[in-house]
């Protein structure tokens, strides 16, 4: 994980604690409610790989009155579960074990009065492989397998210095690492979905041949671009964004309630506000818009890495965690601390104050600590780590950060939702701009694979549209609260029932353009000098456009006679035209259907 690997400060000593501290915390423990109390534990160190492991990890977590463990069950390639995609780790023990079974059970049982513990799926998304002249022992290892996916960078180098990568421009590398986190959530009662490594390593990597030729296809360009080329980062920067979109929407359709978070990138110098974002190193060197994903809603809870010495580091510490708490865009933000880097006092200082509001009112919904593995930096046991976090910490004369237990935060947007989602897919089709029209538009575009979505749509239906192979394509799709839609794609010229009515204008009447039979039907009547049309299948937000002409043929003069909206939620429509003499509305007539503004 990027945990422990980049360094952003010296060991130093607390220069945090300040007159007036014990005060401040008093009142904020006091008014302090529900609250992410999590442990990052790896795959690399003791923590899961036996059941021993296991049961001690869920001991020590309810010792500590932690209520979160995020669990690497994805390390490089391999998997701490039964995986039907990728090999299971090779340090599991005994190899029959499910490890990540086993701690569920022990988890959430809660028999005897014991609190719950949220356990979180921590996937390594794009890093595939760590020793650079062994390859993996397991035959169908994907790096073993799937060697046409890995990254390079600008040279053509595909080993970074401590890991291989596959290229999140391939689009085969994100249908499988999809197919990975589907597989997992959808047979595993996790709690969340805790995706690492969801960017690349730098500016310079990313030059998969299929990735660049895609790029080049896509821009028109024949040359290949620079590493600081600003389209070309955009480029990868919408690839990794792609994935968090269609992974949490993939998963939310599976799993409603699931929580979908993200270790994101805080690296030197430390940002407050957001116009300094575009300078950052997560936007700016490894491509990894997490800013973005918290205003467009593509994860549930932001976990920024924010690993800094107290001492030597505060400053960058303080500002990292200004800017995150009043970037949560209405989502979760849950501050990881470096204790692996700190002395316990030092990280008892980060930790209390992820619970300041900051002067623009912004906060954070609780911590995540790095690591089970590494409580402290001065050889501090995990034991005695969490009886300080519960009891609190000799010579520290304030109160325990975690004195009982706490359940985590609800999710408004998951629990009461108000809100819909879409993700759809028109195949073979990369890079096409699809606009959806629901309470306005947005401009989407489709990846690799052709996927498109957007989250926080109002309730209702919703139309799509793109052009793409040399035809107009239409869809819709209908958006509940708190549910995934998928639209159905129809060529809007075509007829594909052959009933004799177009595909979009079946669409518009609110029939099935796919079944012959289920065709717009018009009743007709006349009447004491009016007109009257009827058609029982048109659905709301629709026009329907009714034209009077004299004579018929190519040079007849239609002049419109009635205009008919459909509102939402009605179902069929009756247009009454007046054809008595004087009206001007007389021998022919025809209807023309049209969307709503």
């Amino acid at each position: 994980m990027d945990h422990g690997v980049r360094d952003e400060g010296r060991a130093g000593r607390n220069v945090g604690r300040l007159a007036g501290w014990a005060a401040w915390w008093l009142g904020a423990c006091m008014a302090w409610g529900a609250e992410y109390r999590g442990w990052w534990v790896d795959a690399f160190r003791p923590g899961m790989k036996s059941a021993s492991e296991v049961a001690q990890l869920v001991e020590n977590a309810r010792r500590a009155n932690v209520n979160t463990l995020v669990v690497q069950v994805r390390r490089r390639g391999d998997a701490y579960y039964e995986s039907a995609l990728e090999p299971k780790a090779t340090d599991v023990t005994p190899a029959t074990l499910d490890p990540l079974a086993e701690l569920l059970r022990l988890a959430h049982d809660t028999t005897g009065g014991k609190p719950r513990l949220d356990v979180h799926a921590w996937i390594v998304t794009y890093n595939i492989w760590n020793r650079q002249t062994n390859l993996p022992t397991q035959p169908m290892h994907p790096f073993r397998v799937r060697p046409g996916w890995l990254t390079q960078d600008a040279s053509g180098a595909l080993w970074d210095g401590s890991n291989y990568a596959f290229d999140p421009g391939h689009p085969e590398v994100q249908d499988h690492t999809v197919a990975v986190a589907l597989d997992l959530v959808s047979r595993y009662a996790v709690d969340g979905l805790h995706l690492d490594y969801i960017r690349y390593n730098g500016s310079q990597w990313g030059y998969n041949p299929v990735a660049v030729e895609r790029f080049l296809k896509r821009t028109g360009r024949s040359t290949r671009p620079a590493p600081t080329d600003l389209s070309w980062k955009q480029f990868r920067r919408d690839e990794v964004t792609a994935l968090v979109r269609r992974v949490y929407l993939a998963a939310t359709r599976a799993r409603p309630l699931l929580r979908v978070s993200a270790a994101t990138i805080t690296f030197a110098p430390g940002i407050s506000a957001t116009s300094q974002w575009p300078s950052s190193a997560a936007f700016g060197e490894v491509l990894q818009d997490w800013r973005g994903w918290m205003e467009e809603g593509l994860i549930d809870v932001n976990m920024p890495m924010a690993y800094f010495r107290q001492g030597a580091n505060g400053a960058d510490w303080s500002a990292w965690s200004t800017f995150a708490k009043n970037h949560g865009y209405g989502r979760h933000v849950a501050l990881g601390v470096a204790t692996y880097l700190n002395t316990p006092m030092d990280s008892l200082v980060q930790l209390r104050s992820t619970r300041a509001r900051t002067s623009l009112g912004g906060g954070a919904d609780g911590m995540v600590l790095y690591s089970y593995a590494s409580p402290a930096n001065d050889g501090t046991s995990i034991g005695a780590w969490a009886d300080a976090l519960r009891l609190g910490l000799a010579g520290d004369g304030l109160p325990p950060l975690f004195a009982s237990p706490d359940v985590v935060p609800s999710m408004p947007w998951k629990h009461a939702p108000k809100t819909g989602h879409v993700l759809g897919r028109l195949p073979g089709a990369d890079g096409v701009p699809v606009t959806l029209s629901r309470a306005g538009q947005r401009t989407l575009r489709t990846d690799g694979n052709g996927w498109f979505g957007a989250v926080g749509l109002e309730p209702g239906e919703a139309r799509v549209t793109a052009t793409w192979s040399g035809e107009r394509w239409v869809g819709l799709a209908r958006v509940t609260a708190g549910a995934v839609a998928e639209p159905r794609w129809w060529r809007a010229g075509a007829d594909d029932d052959g009933d004799g009515v177009g595909n979009e204008e079946e669409l518009l009447c609110g029939t099935d353009p796919g079944v012959a039979a289920d065709r717009p039907r018009w009743g007709v009547a006349m009447a004491g000098g009016r007109l009257r049309l009827a058609l029982p299948t048109a659905p709301g937000g629709r026009e329907f456009v009714v034209w009077s002409a004299d004579t018929m043929g190519p040079g007849a003069a239609w002049r419109e006679v009635r205009r008919v909206a459909t509102s939402p939620g009605m179902r069929g429509v009756d247009v009454d035209v007046d054809v008595s003499p004087g009206s001007g509305a007389a021998g022919f007539f025809r209807v023309e259907a049209r969307w709503g503004p």
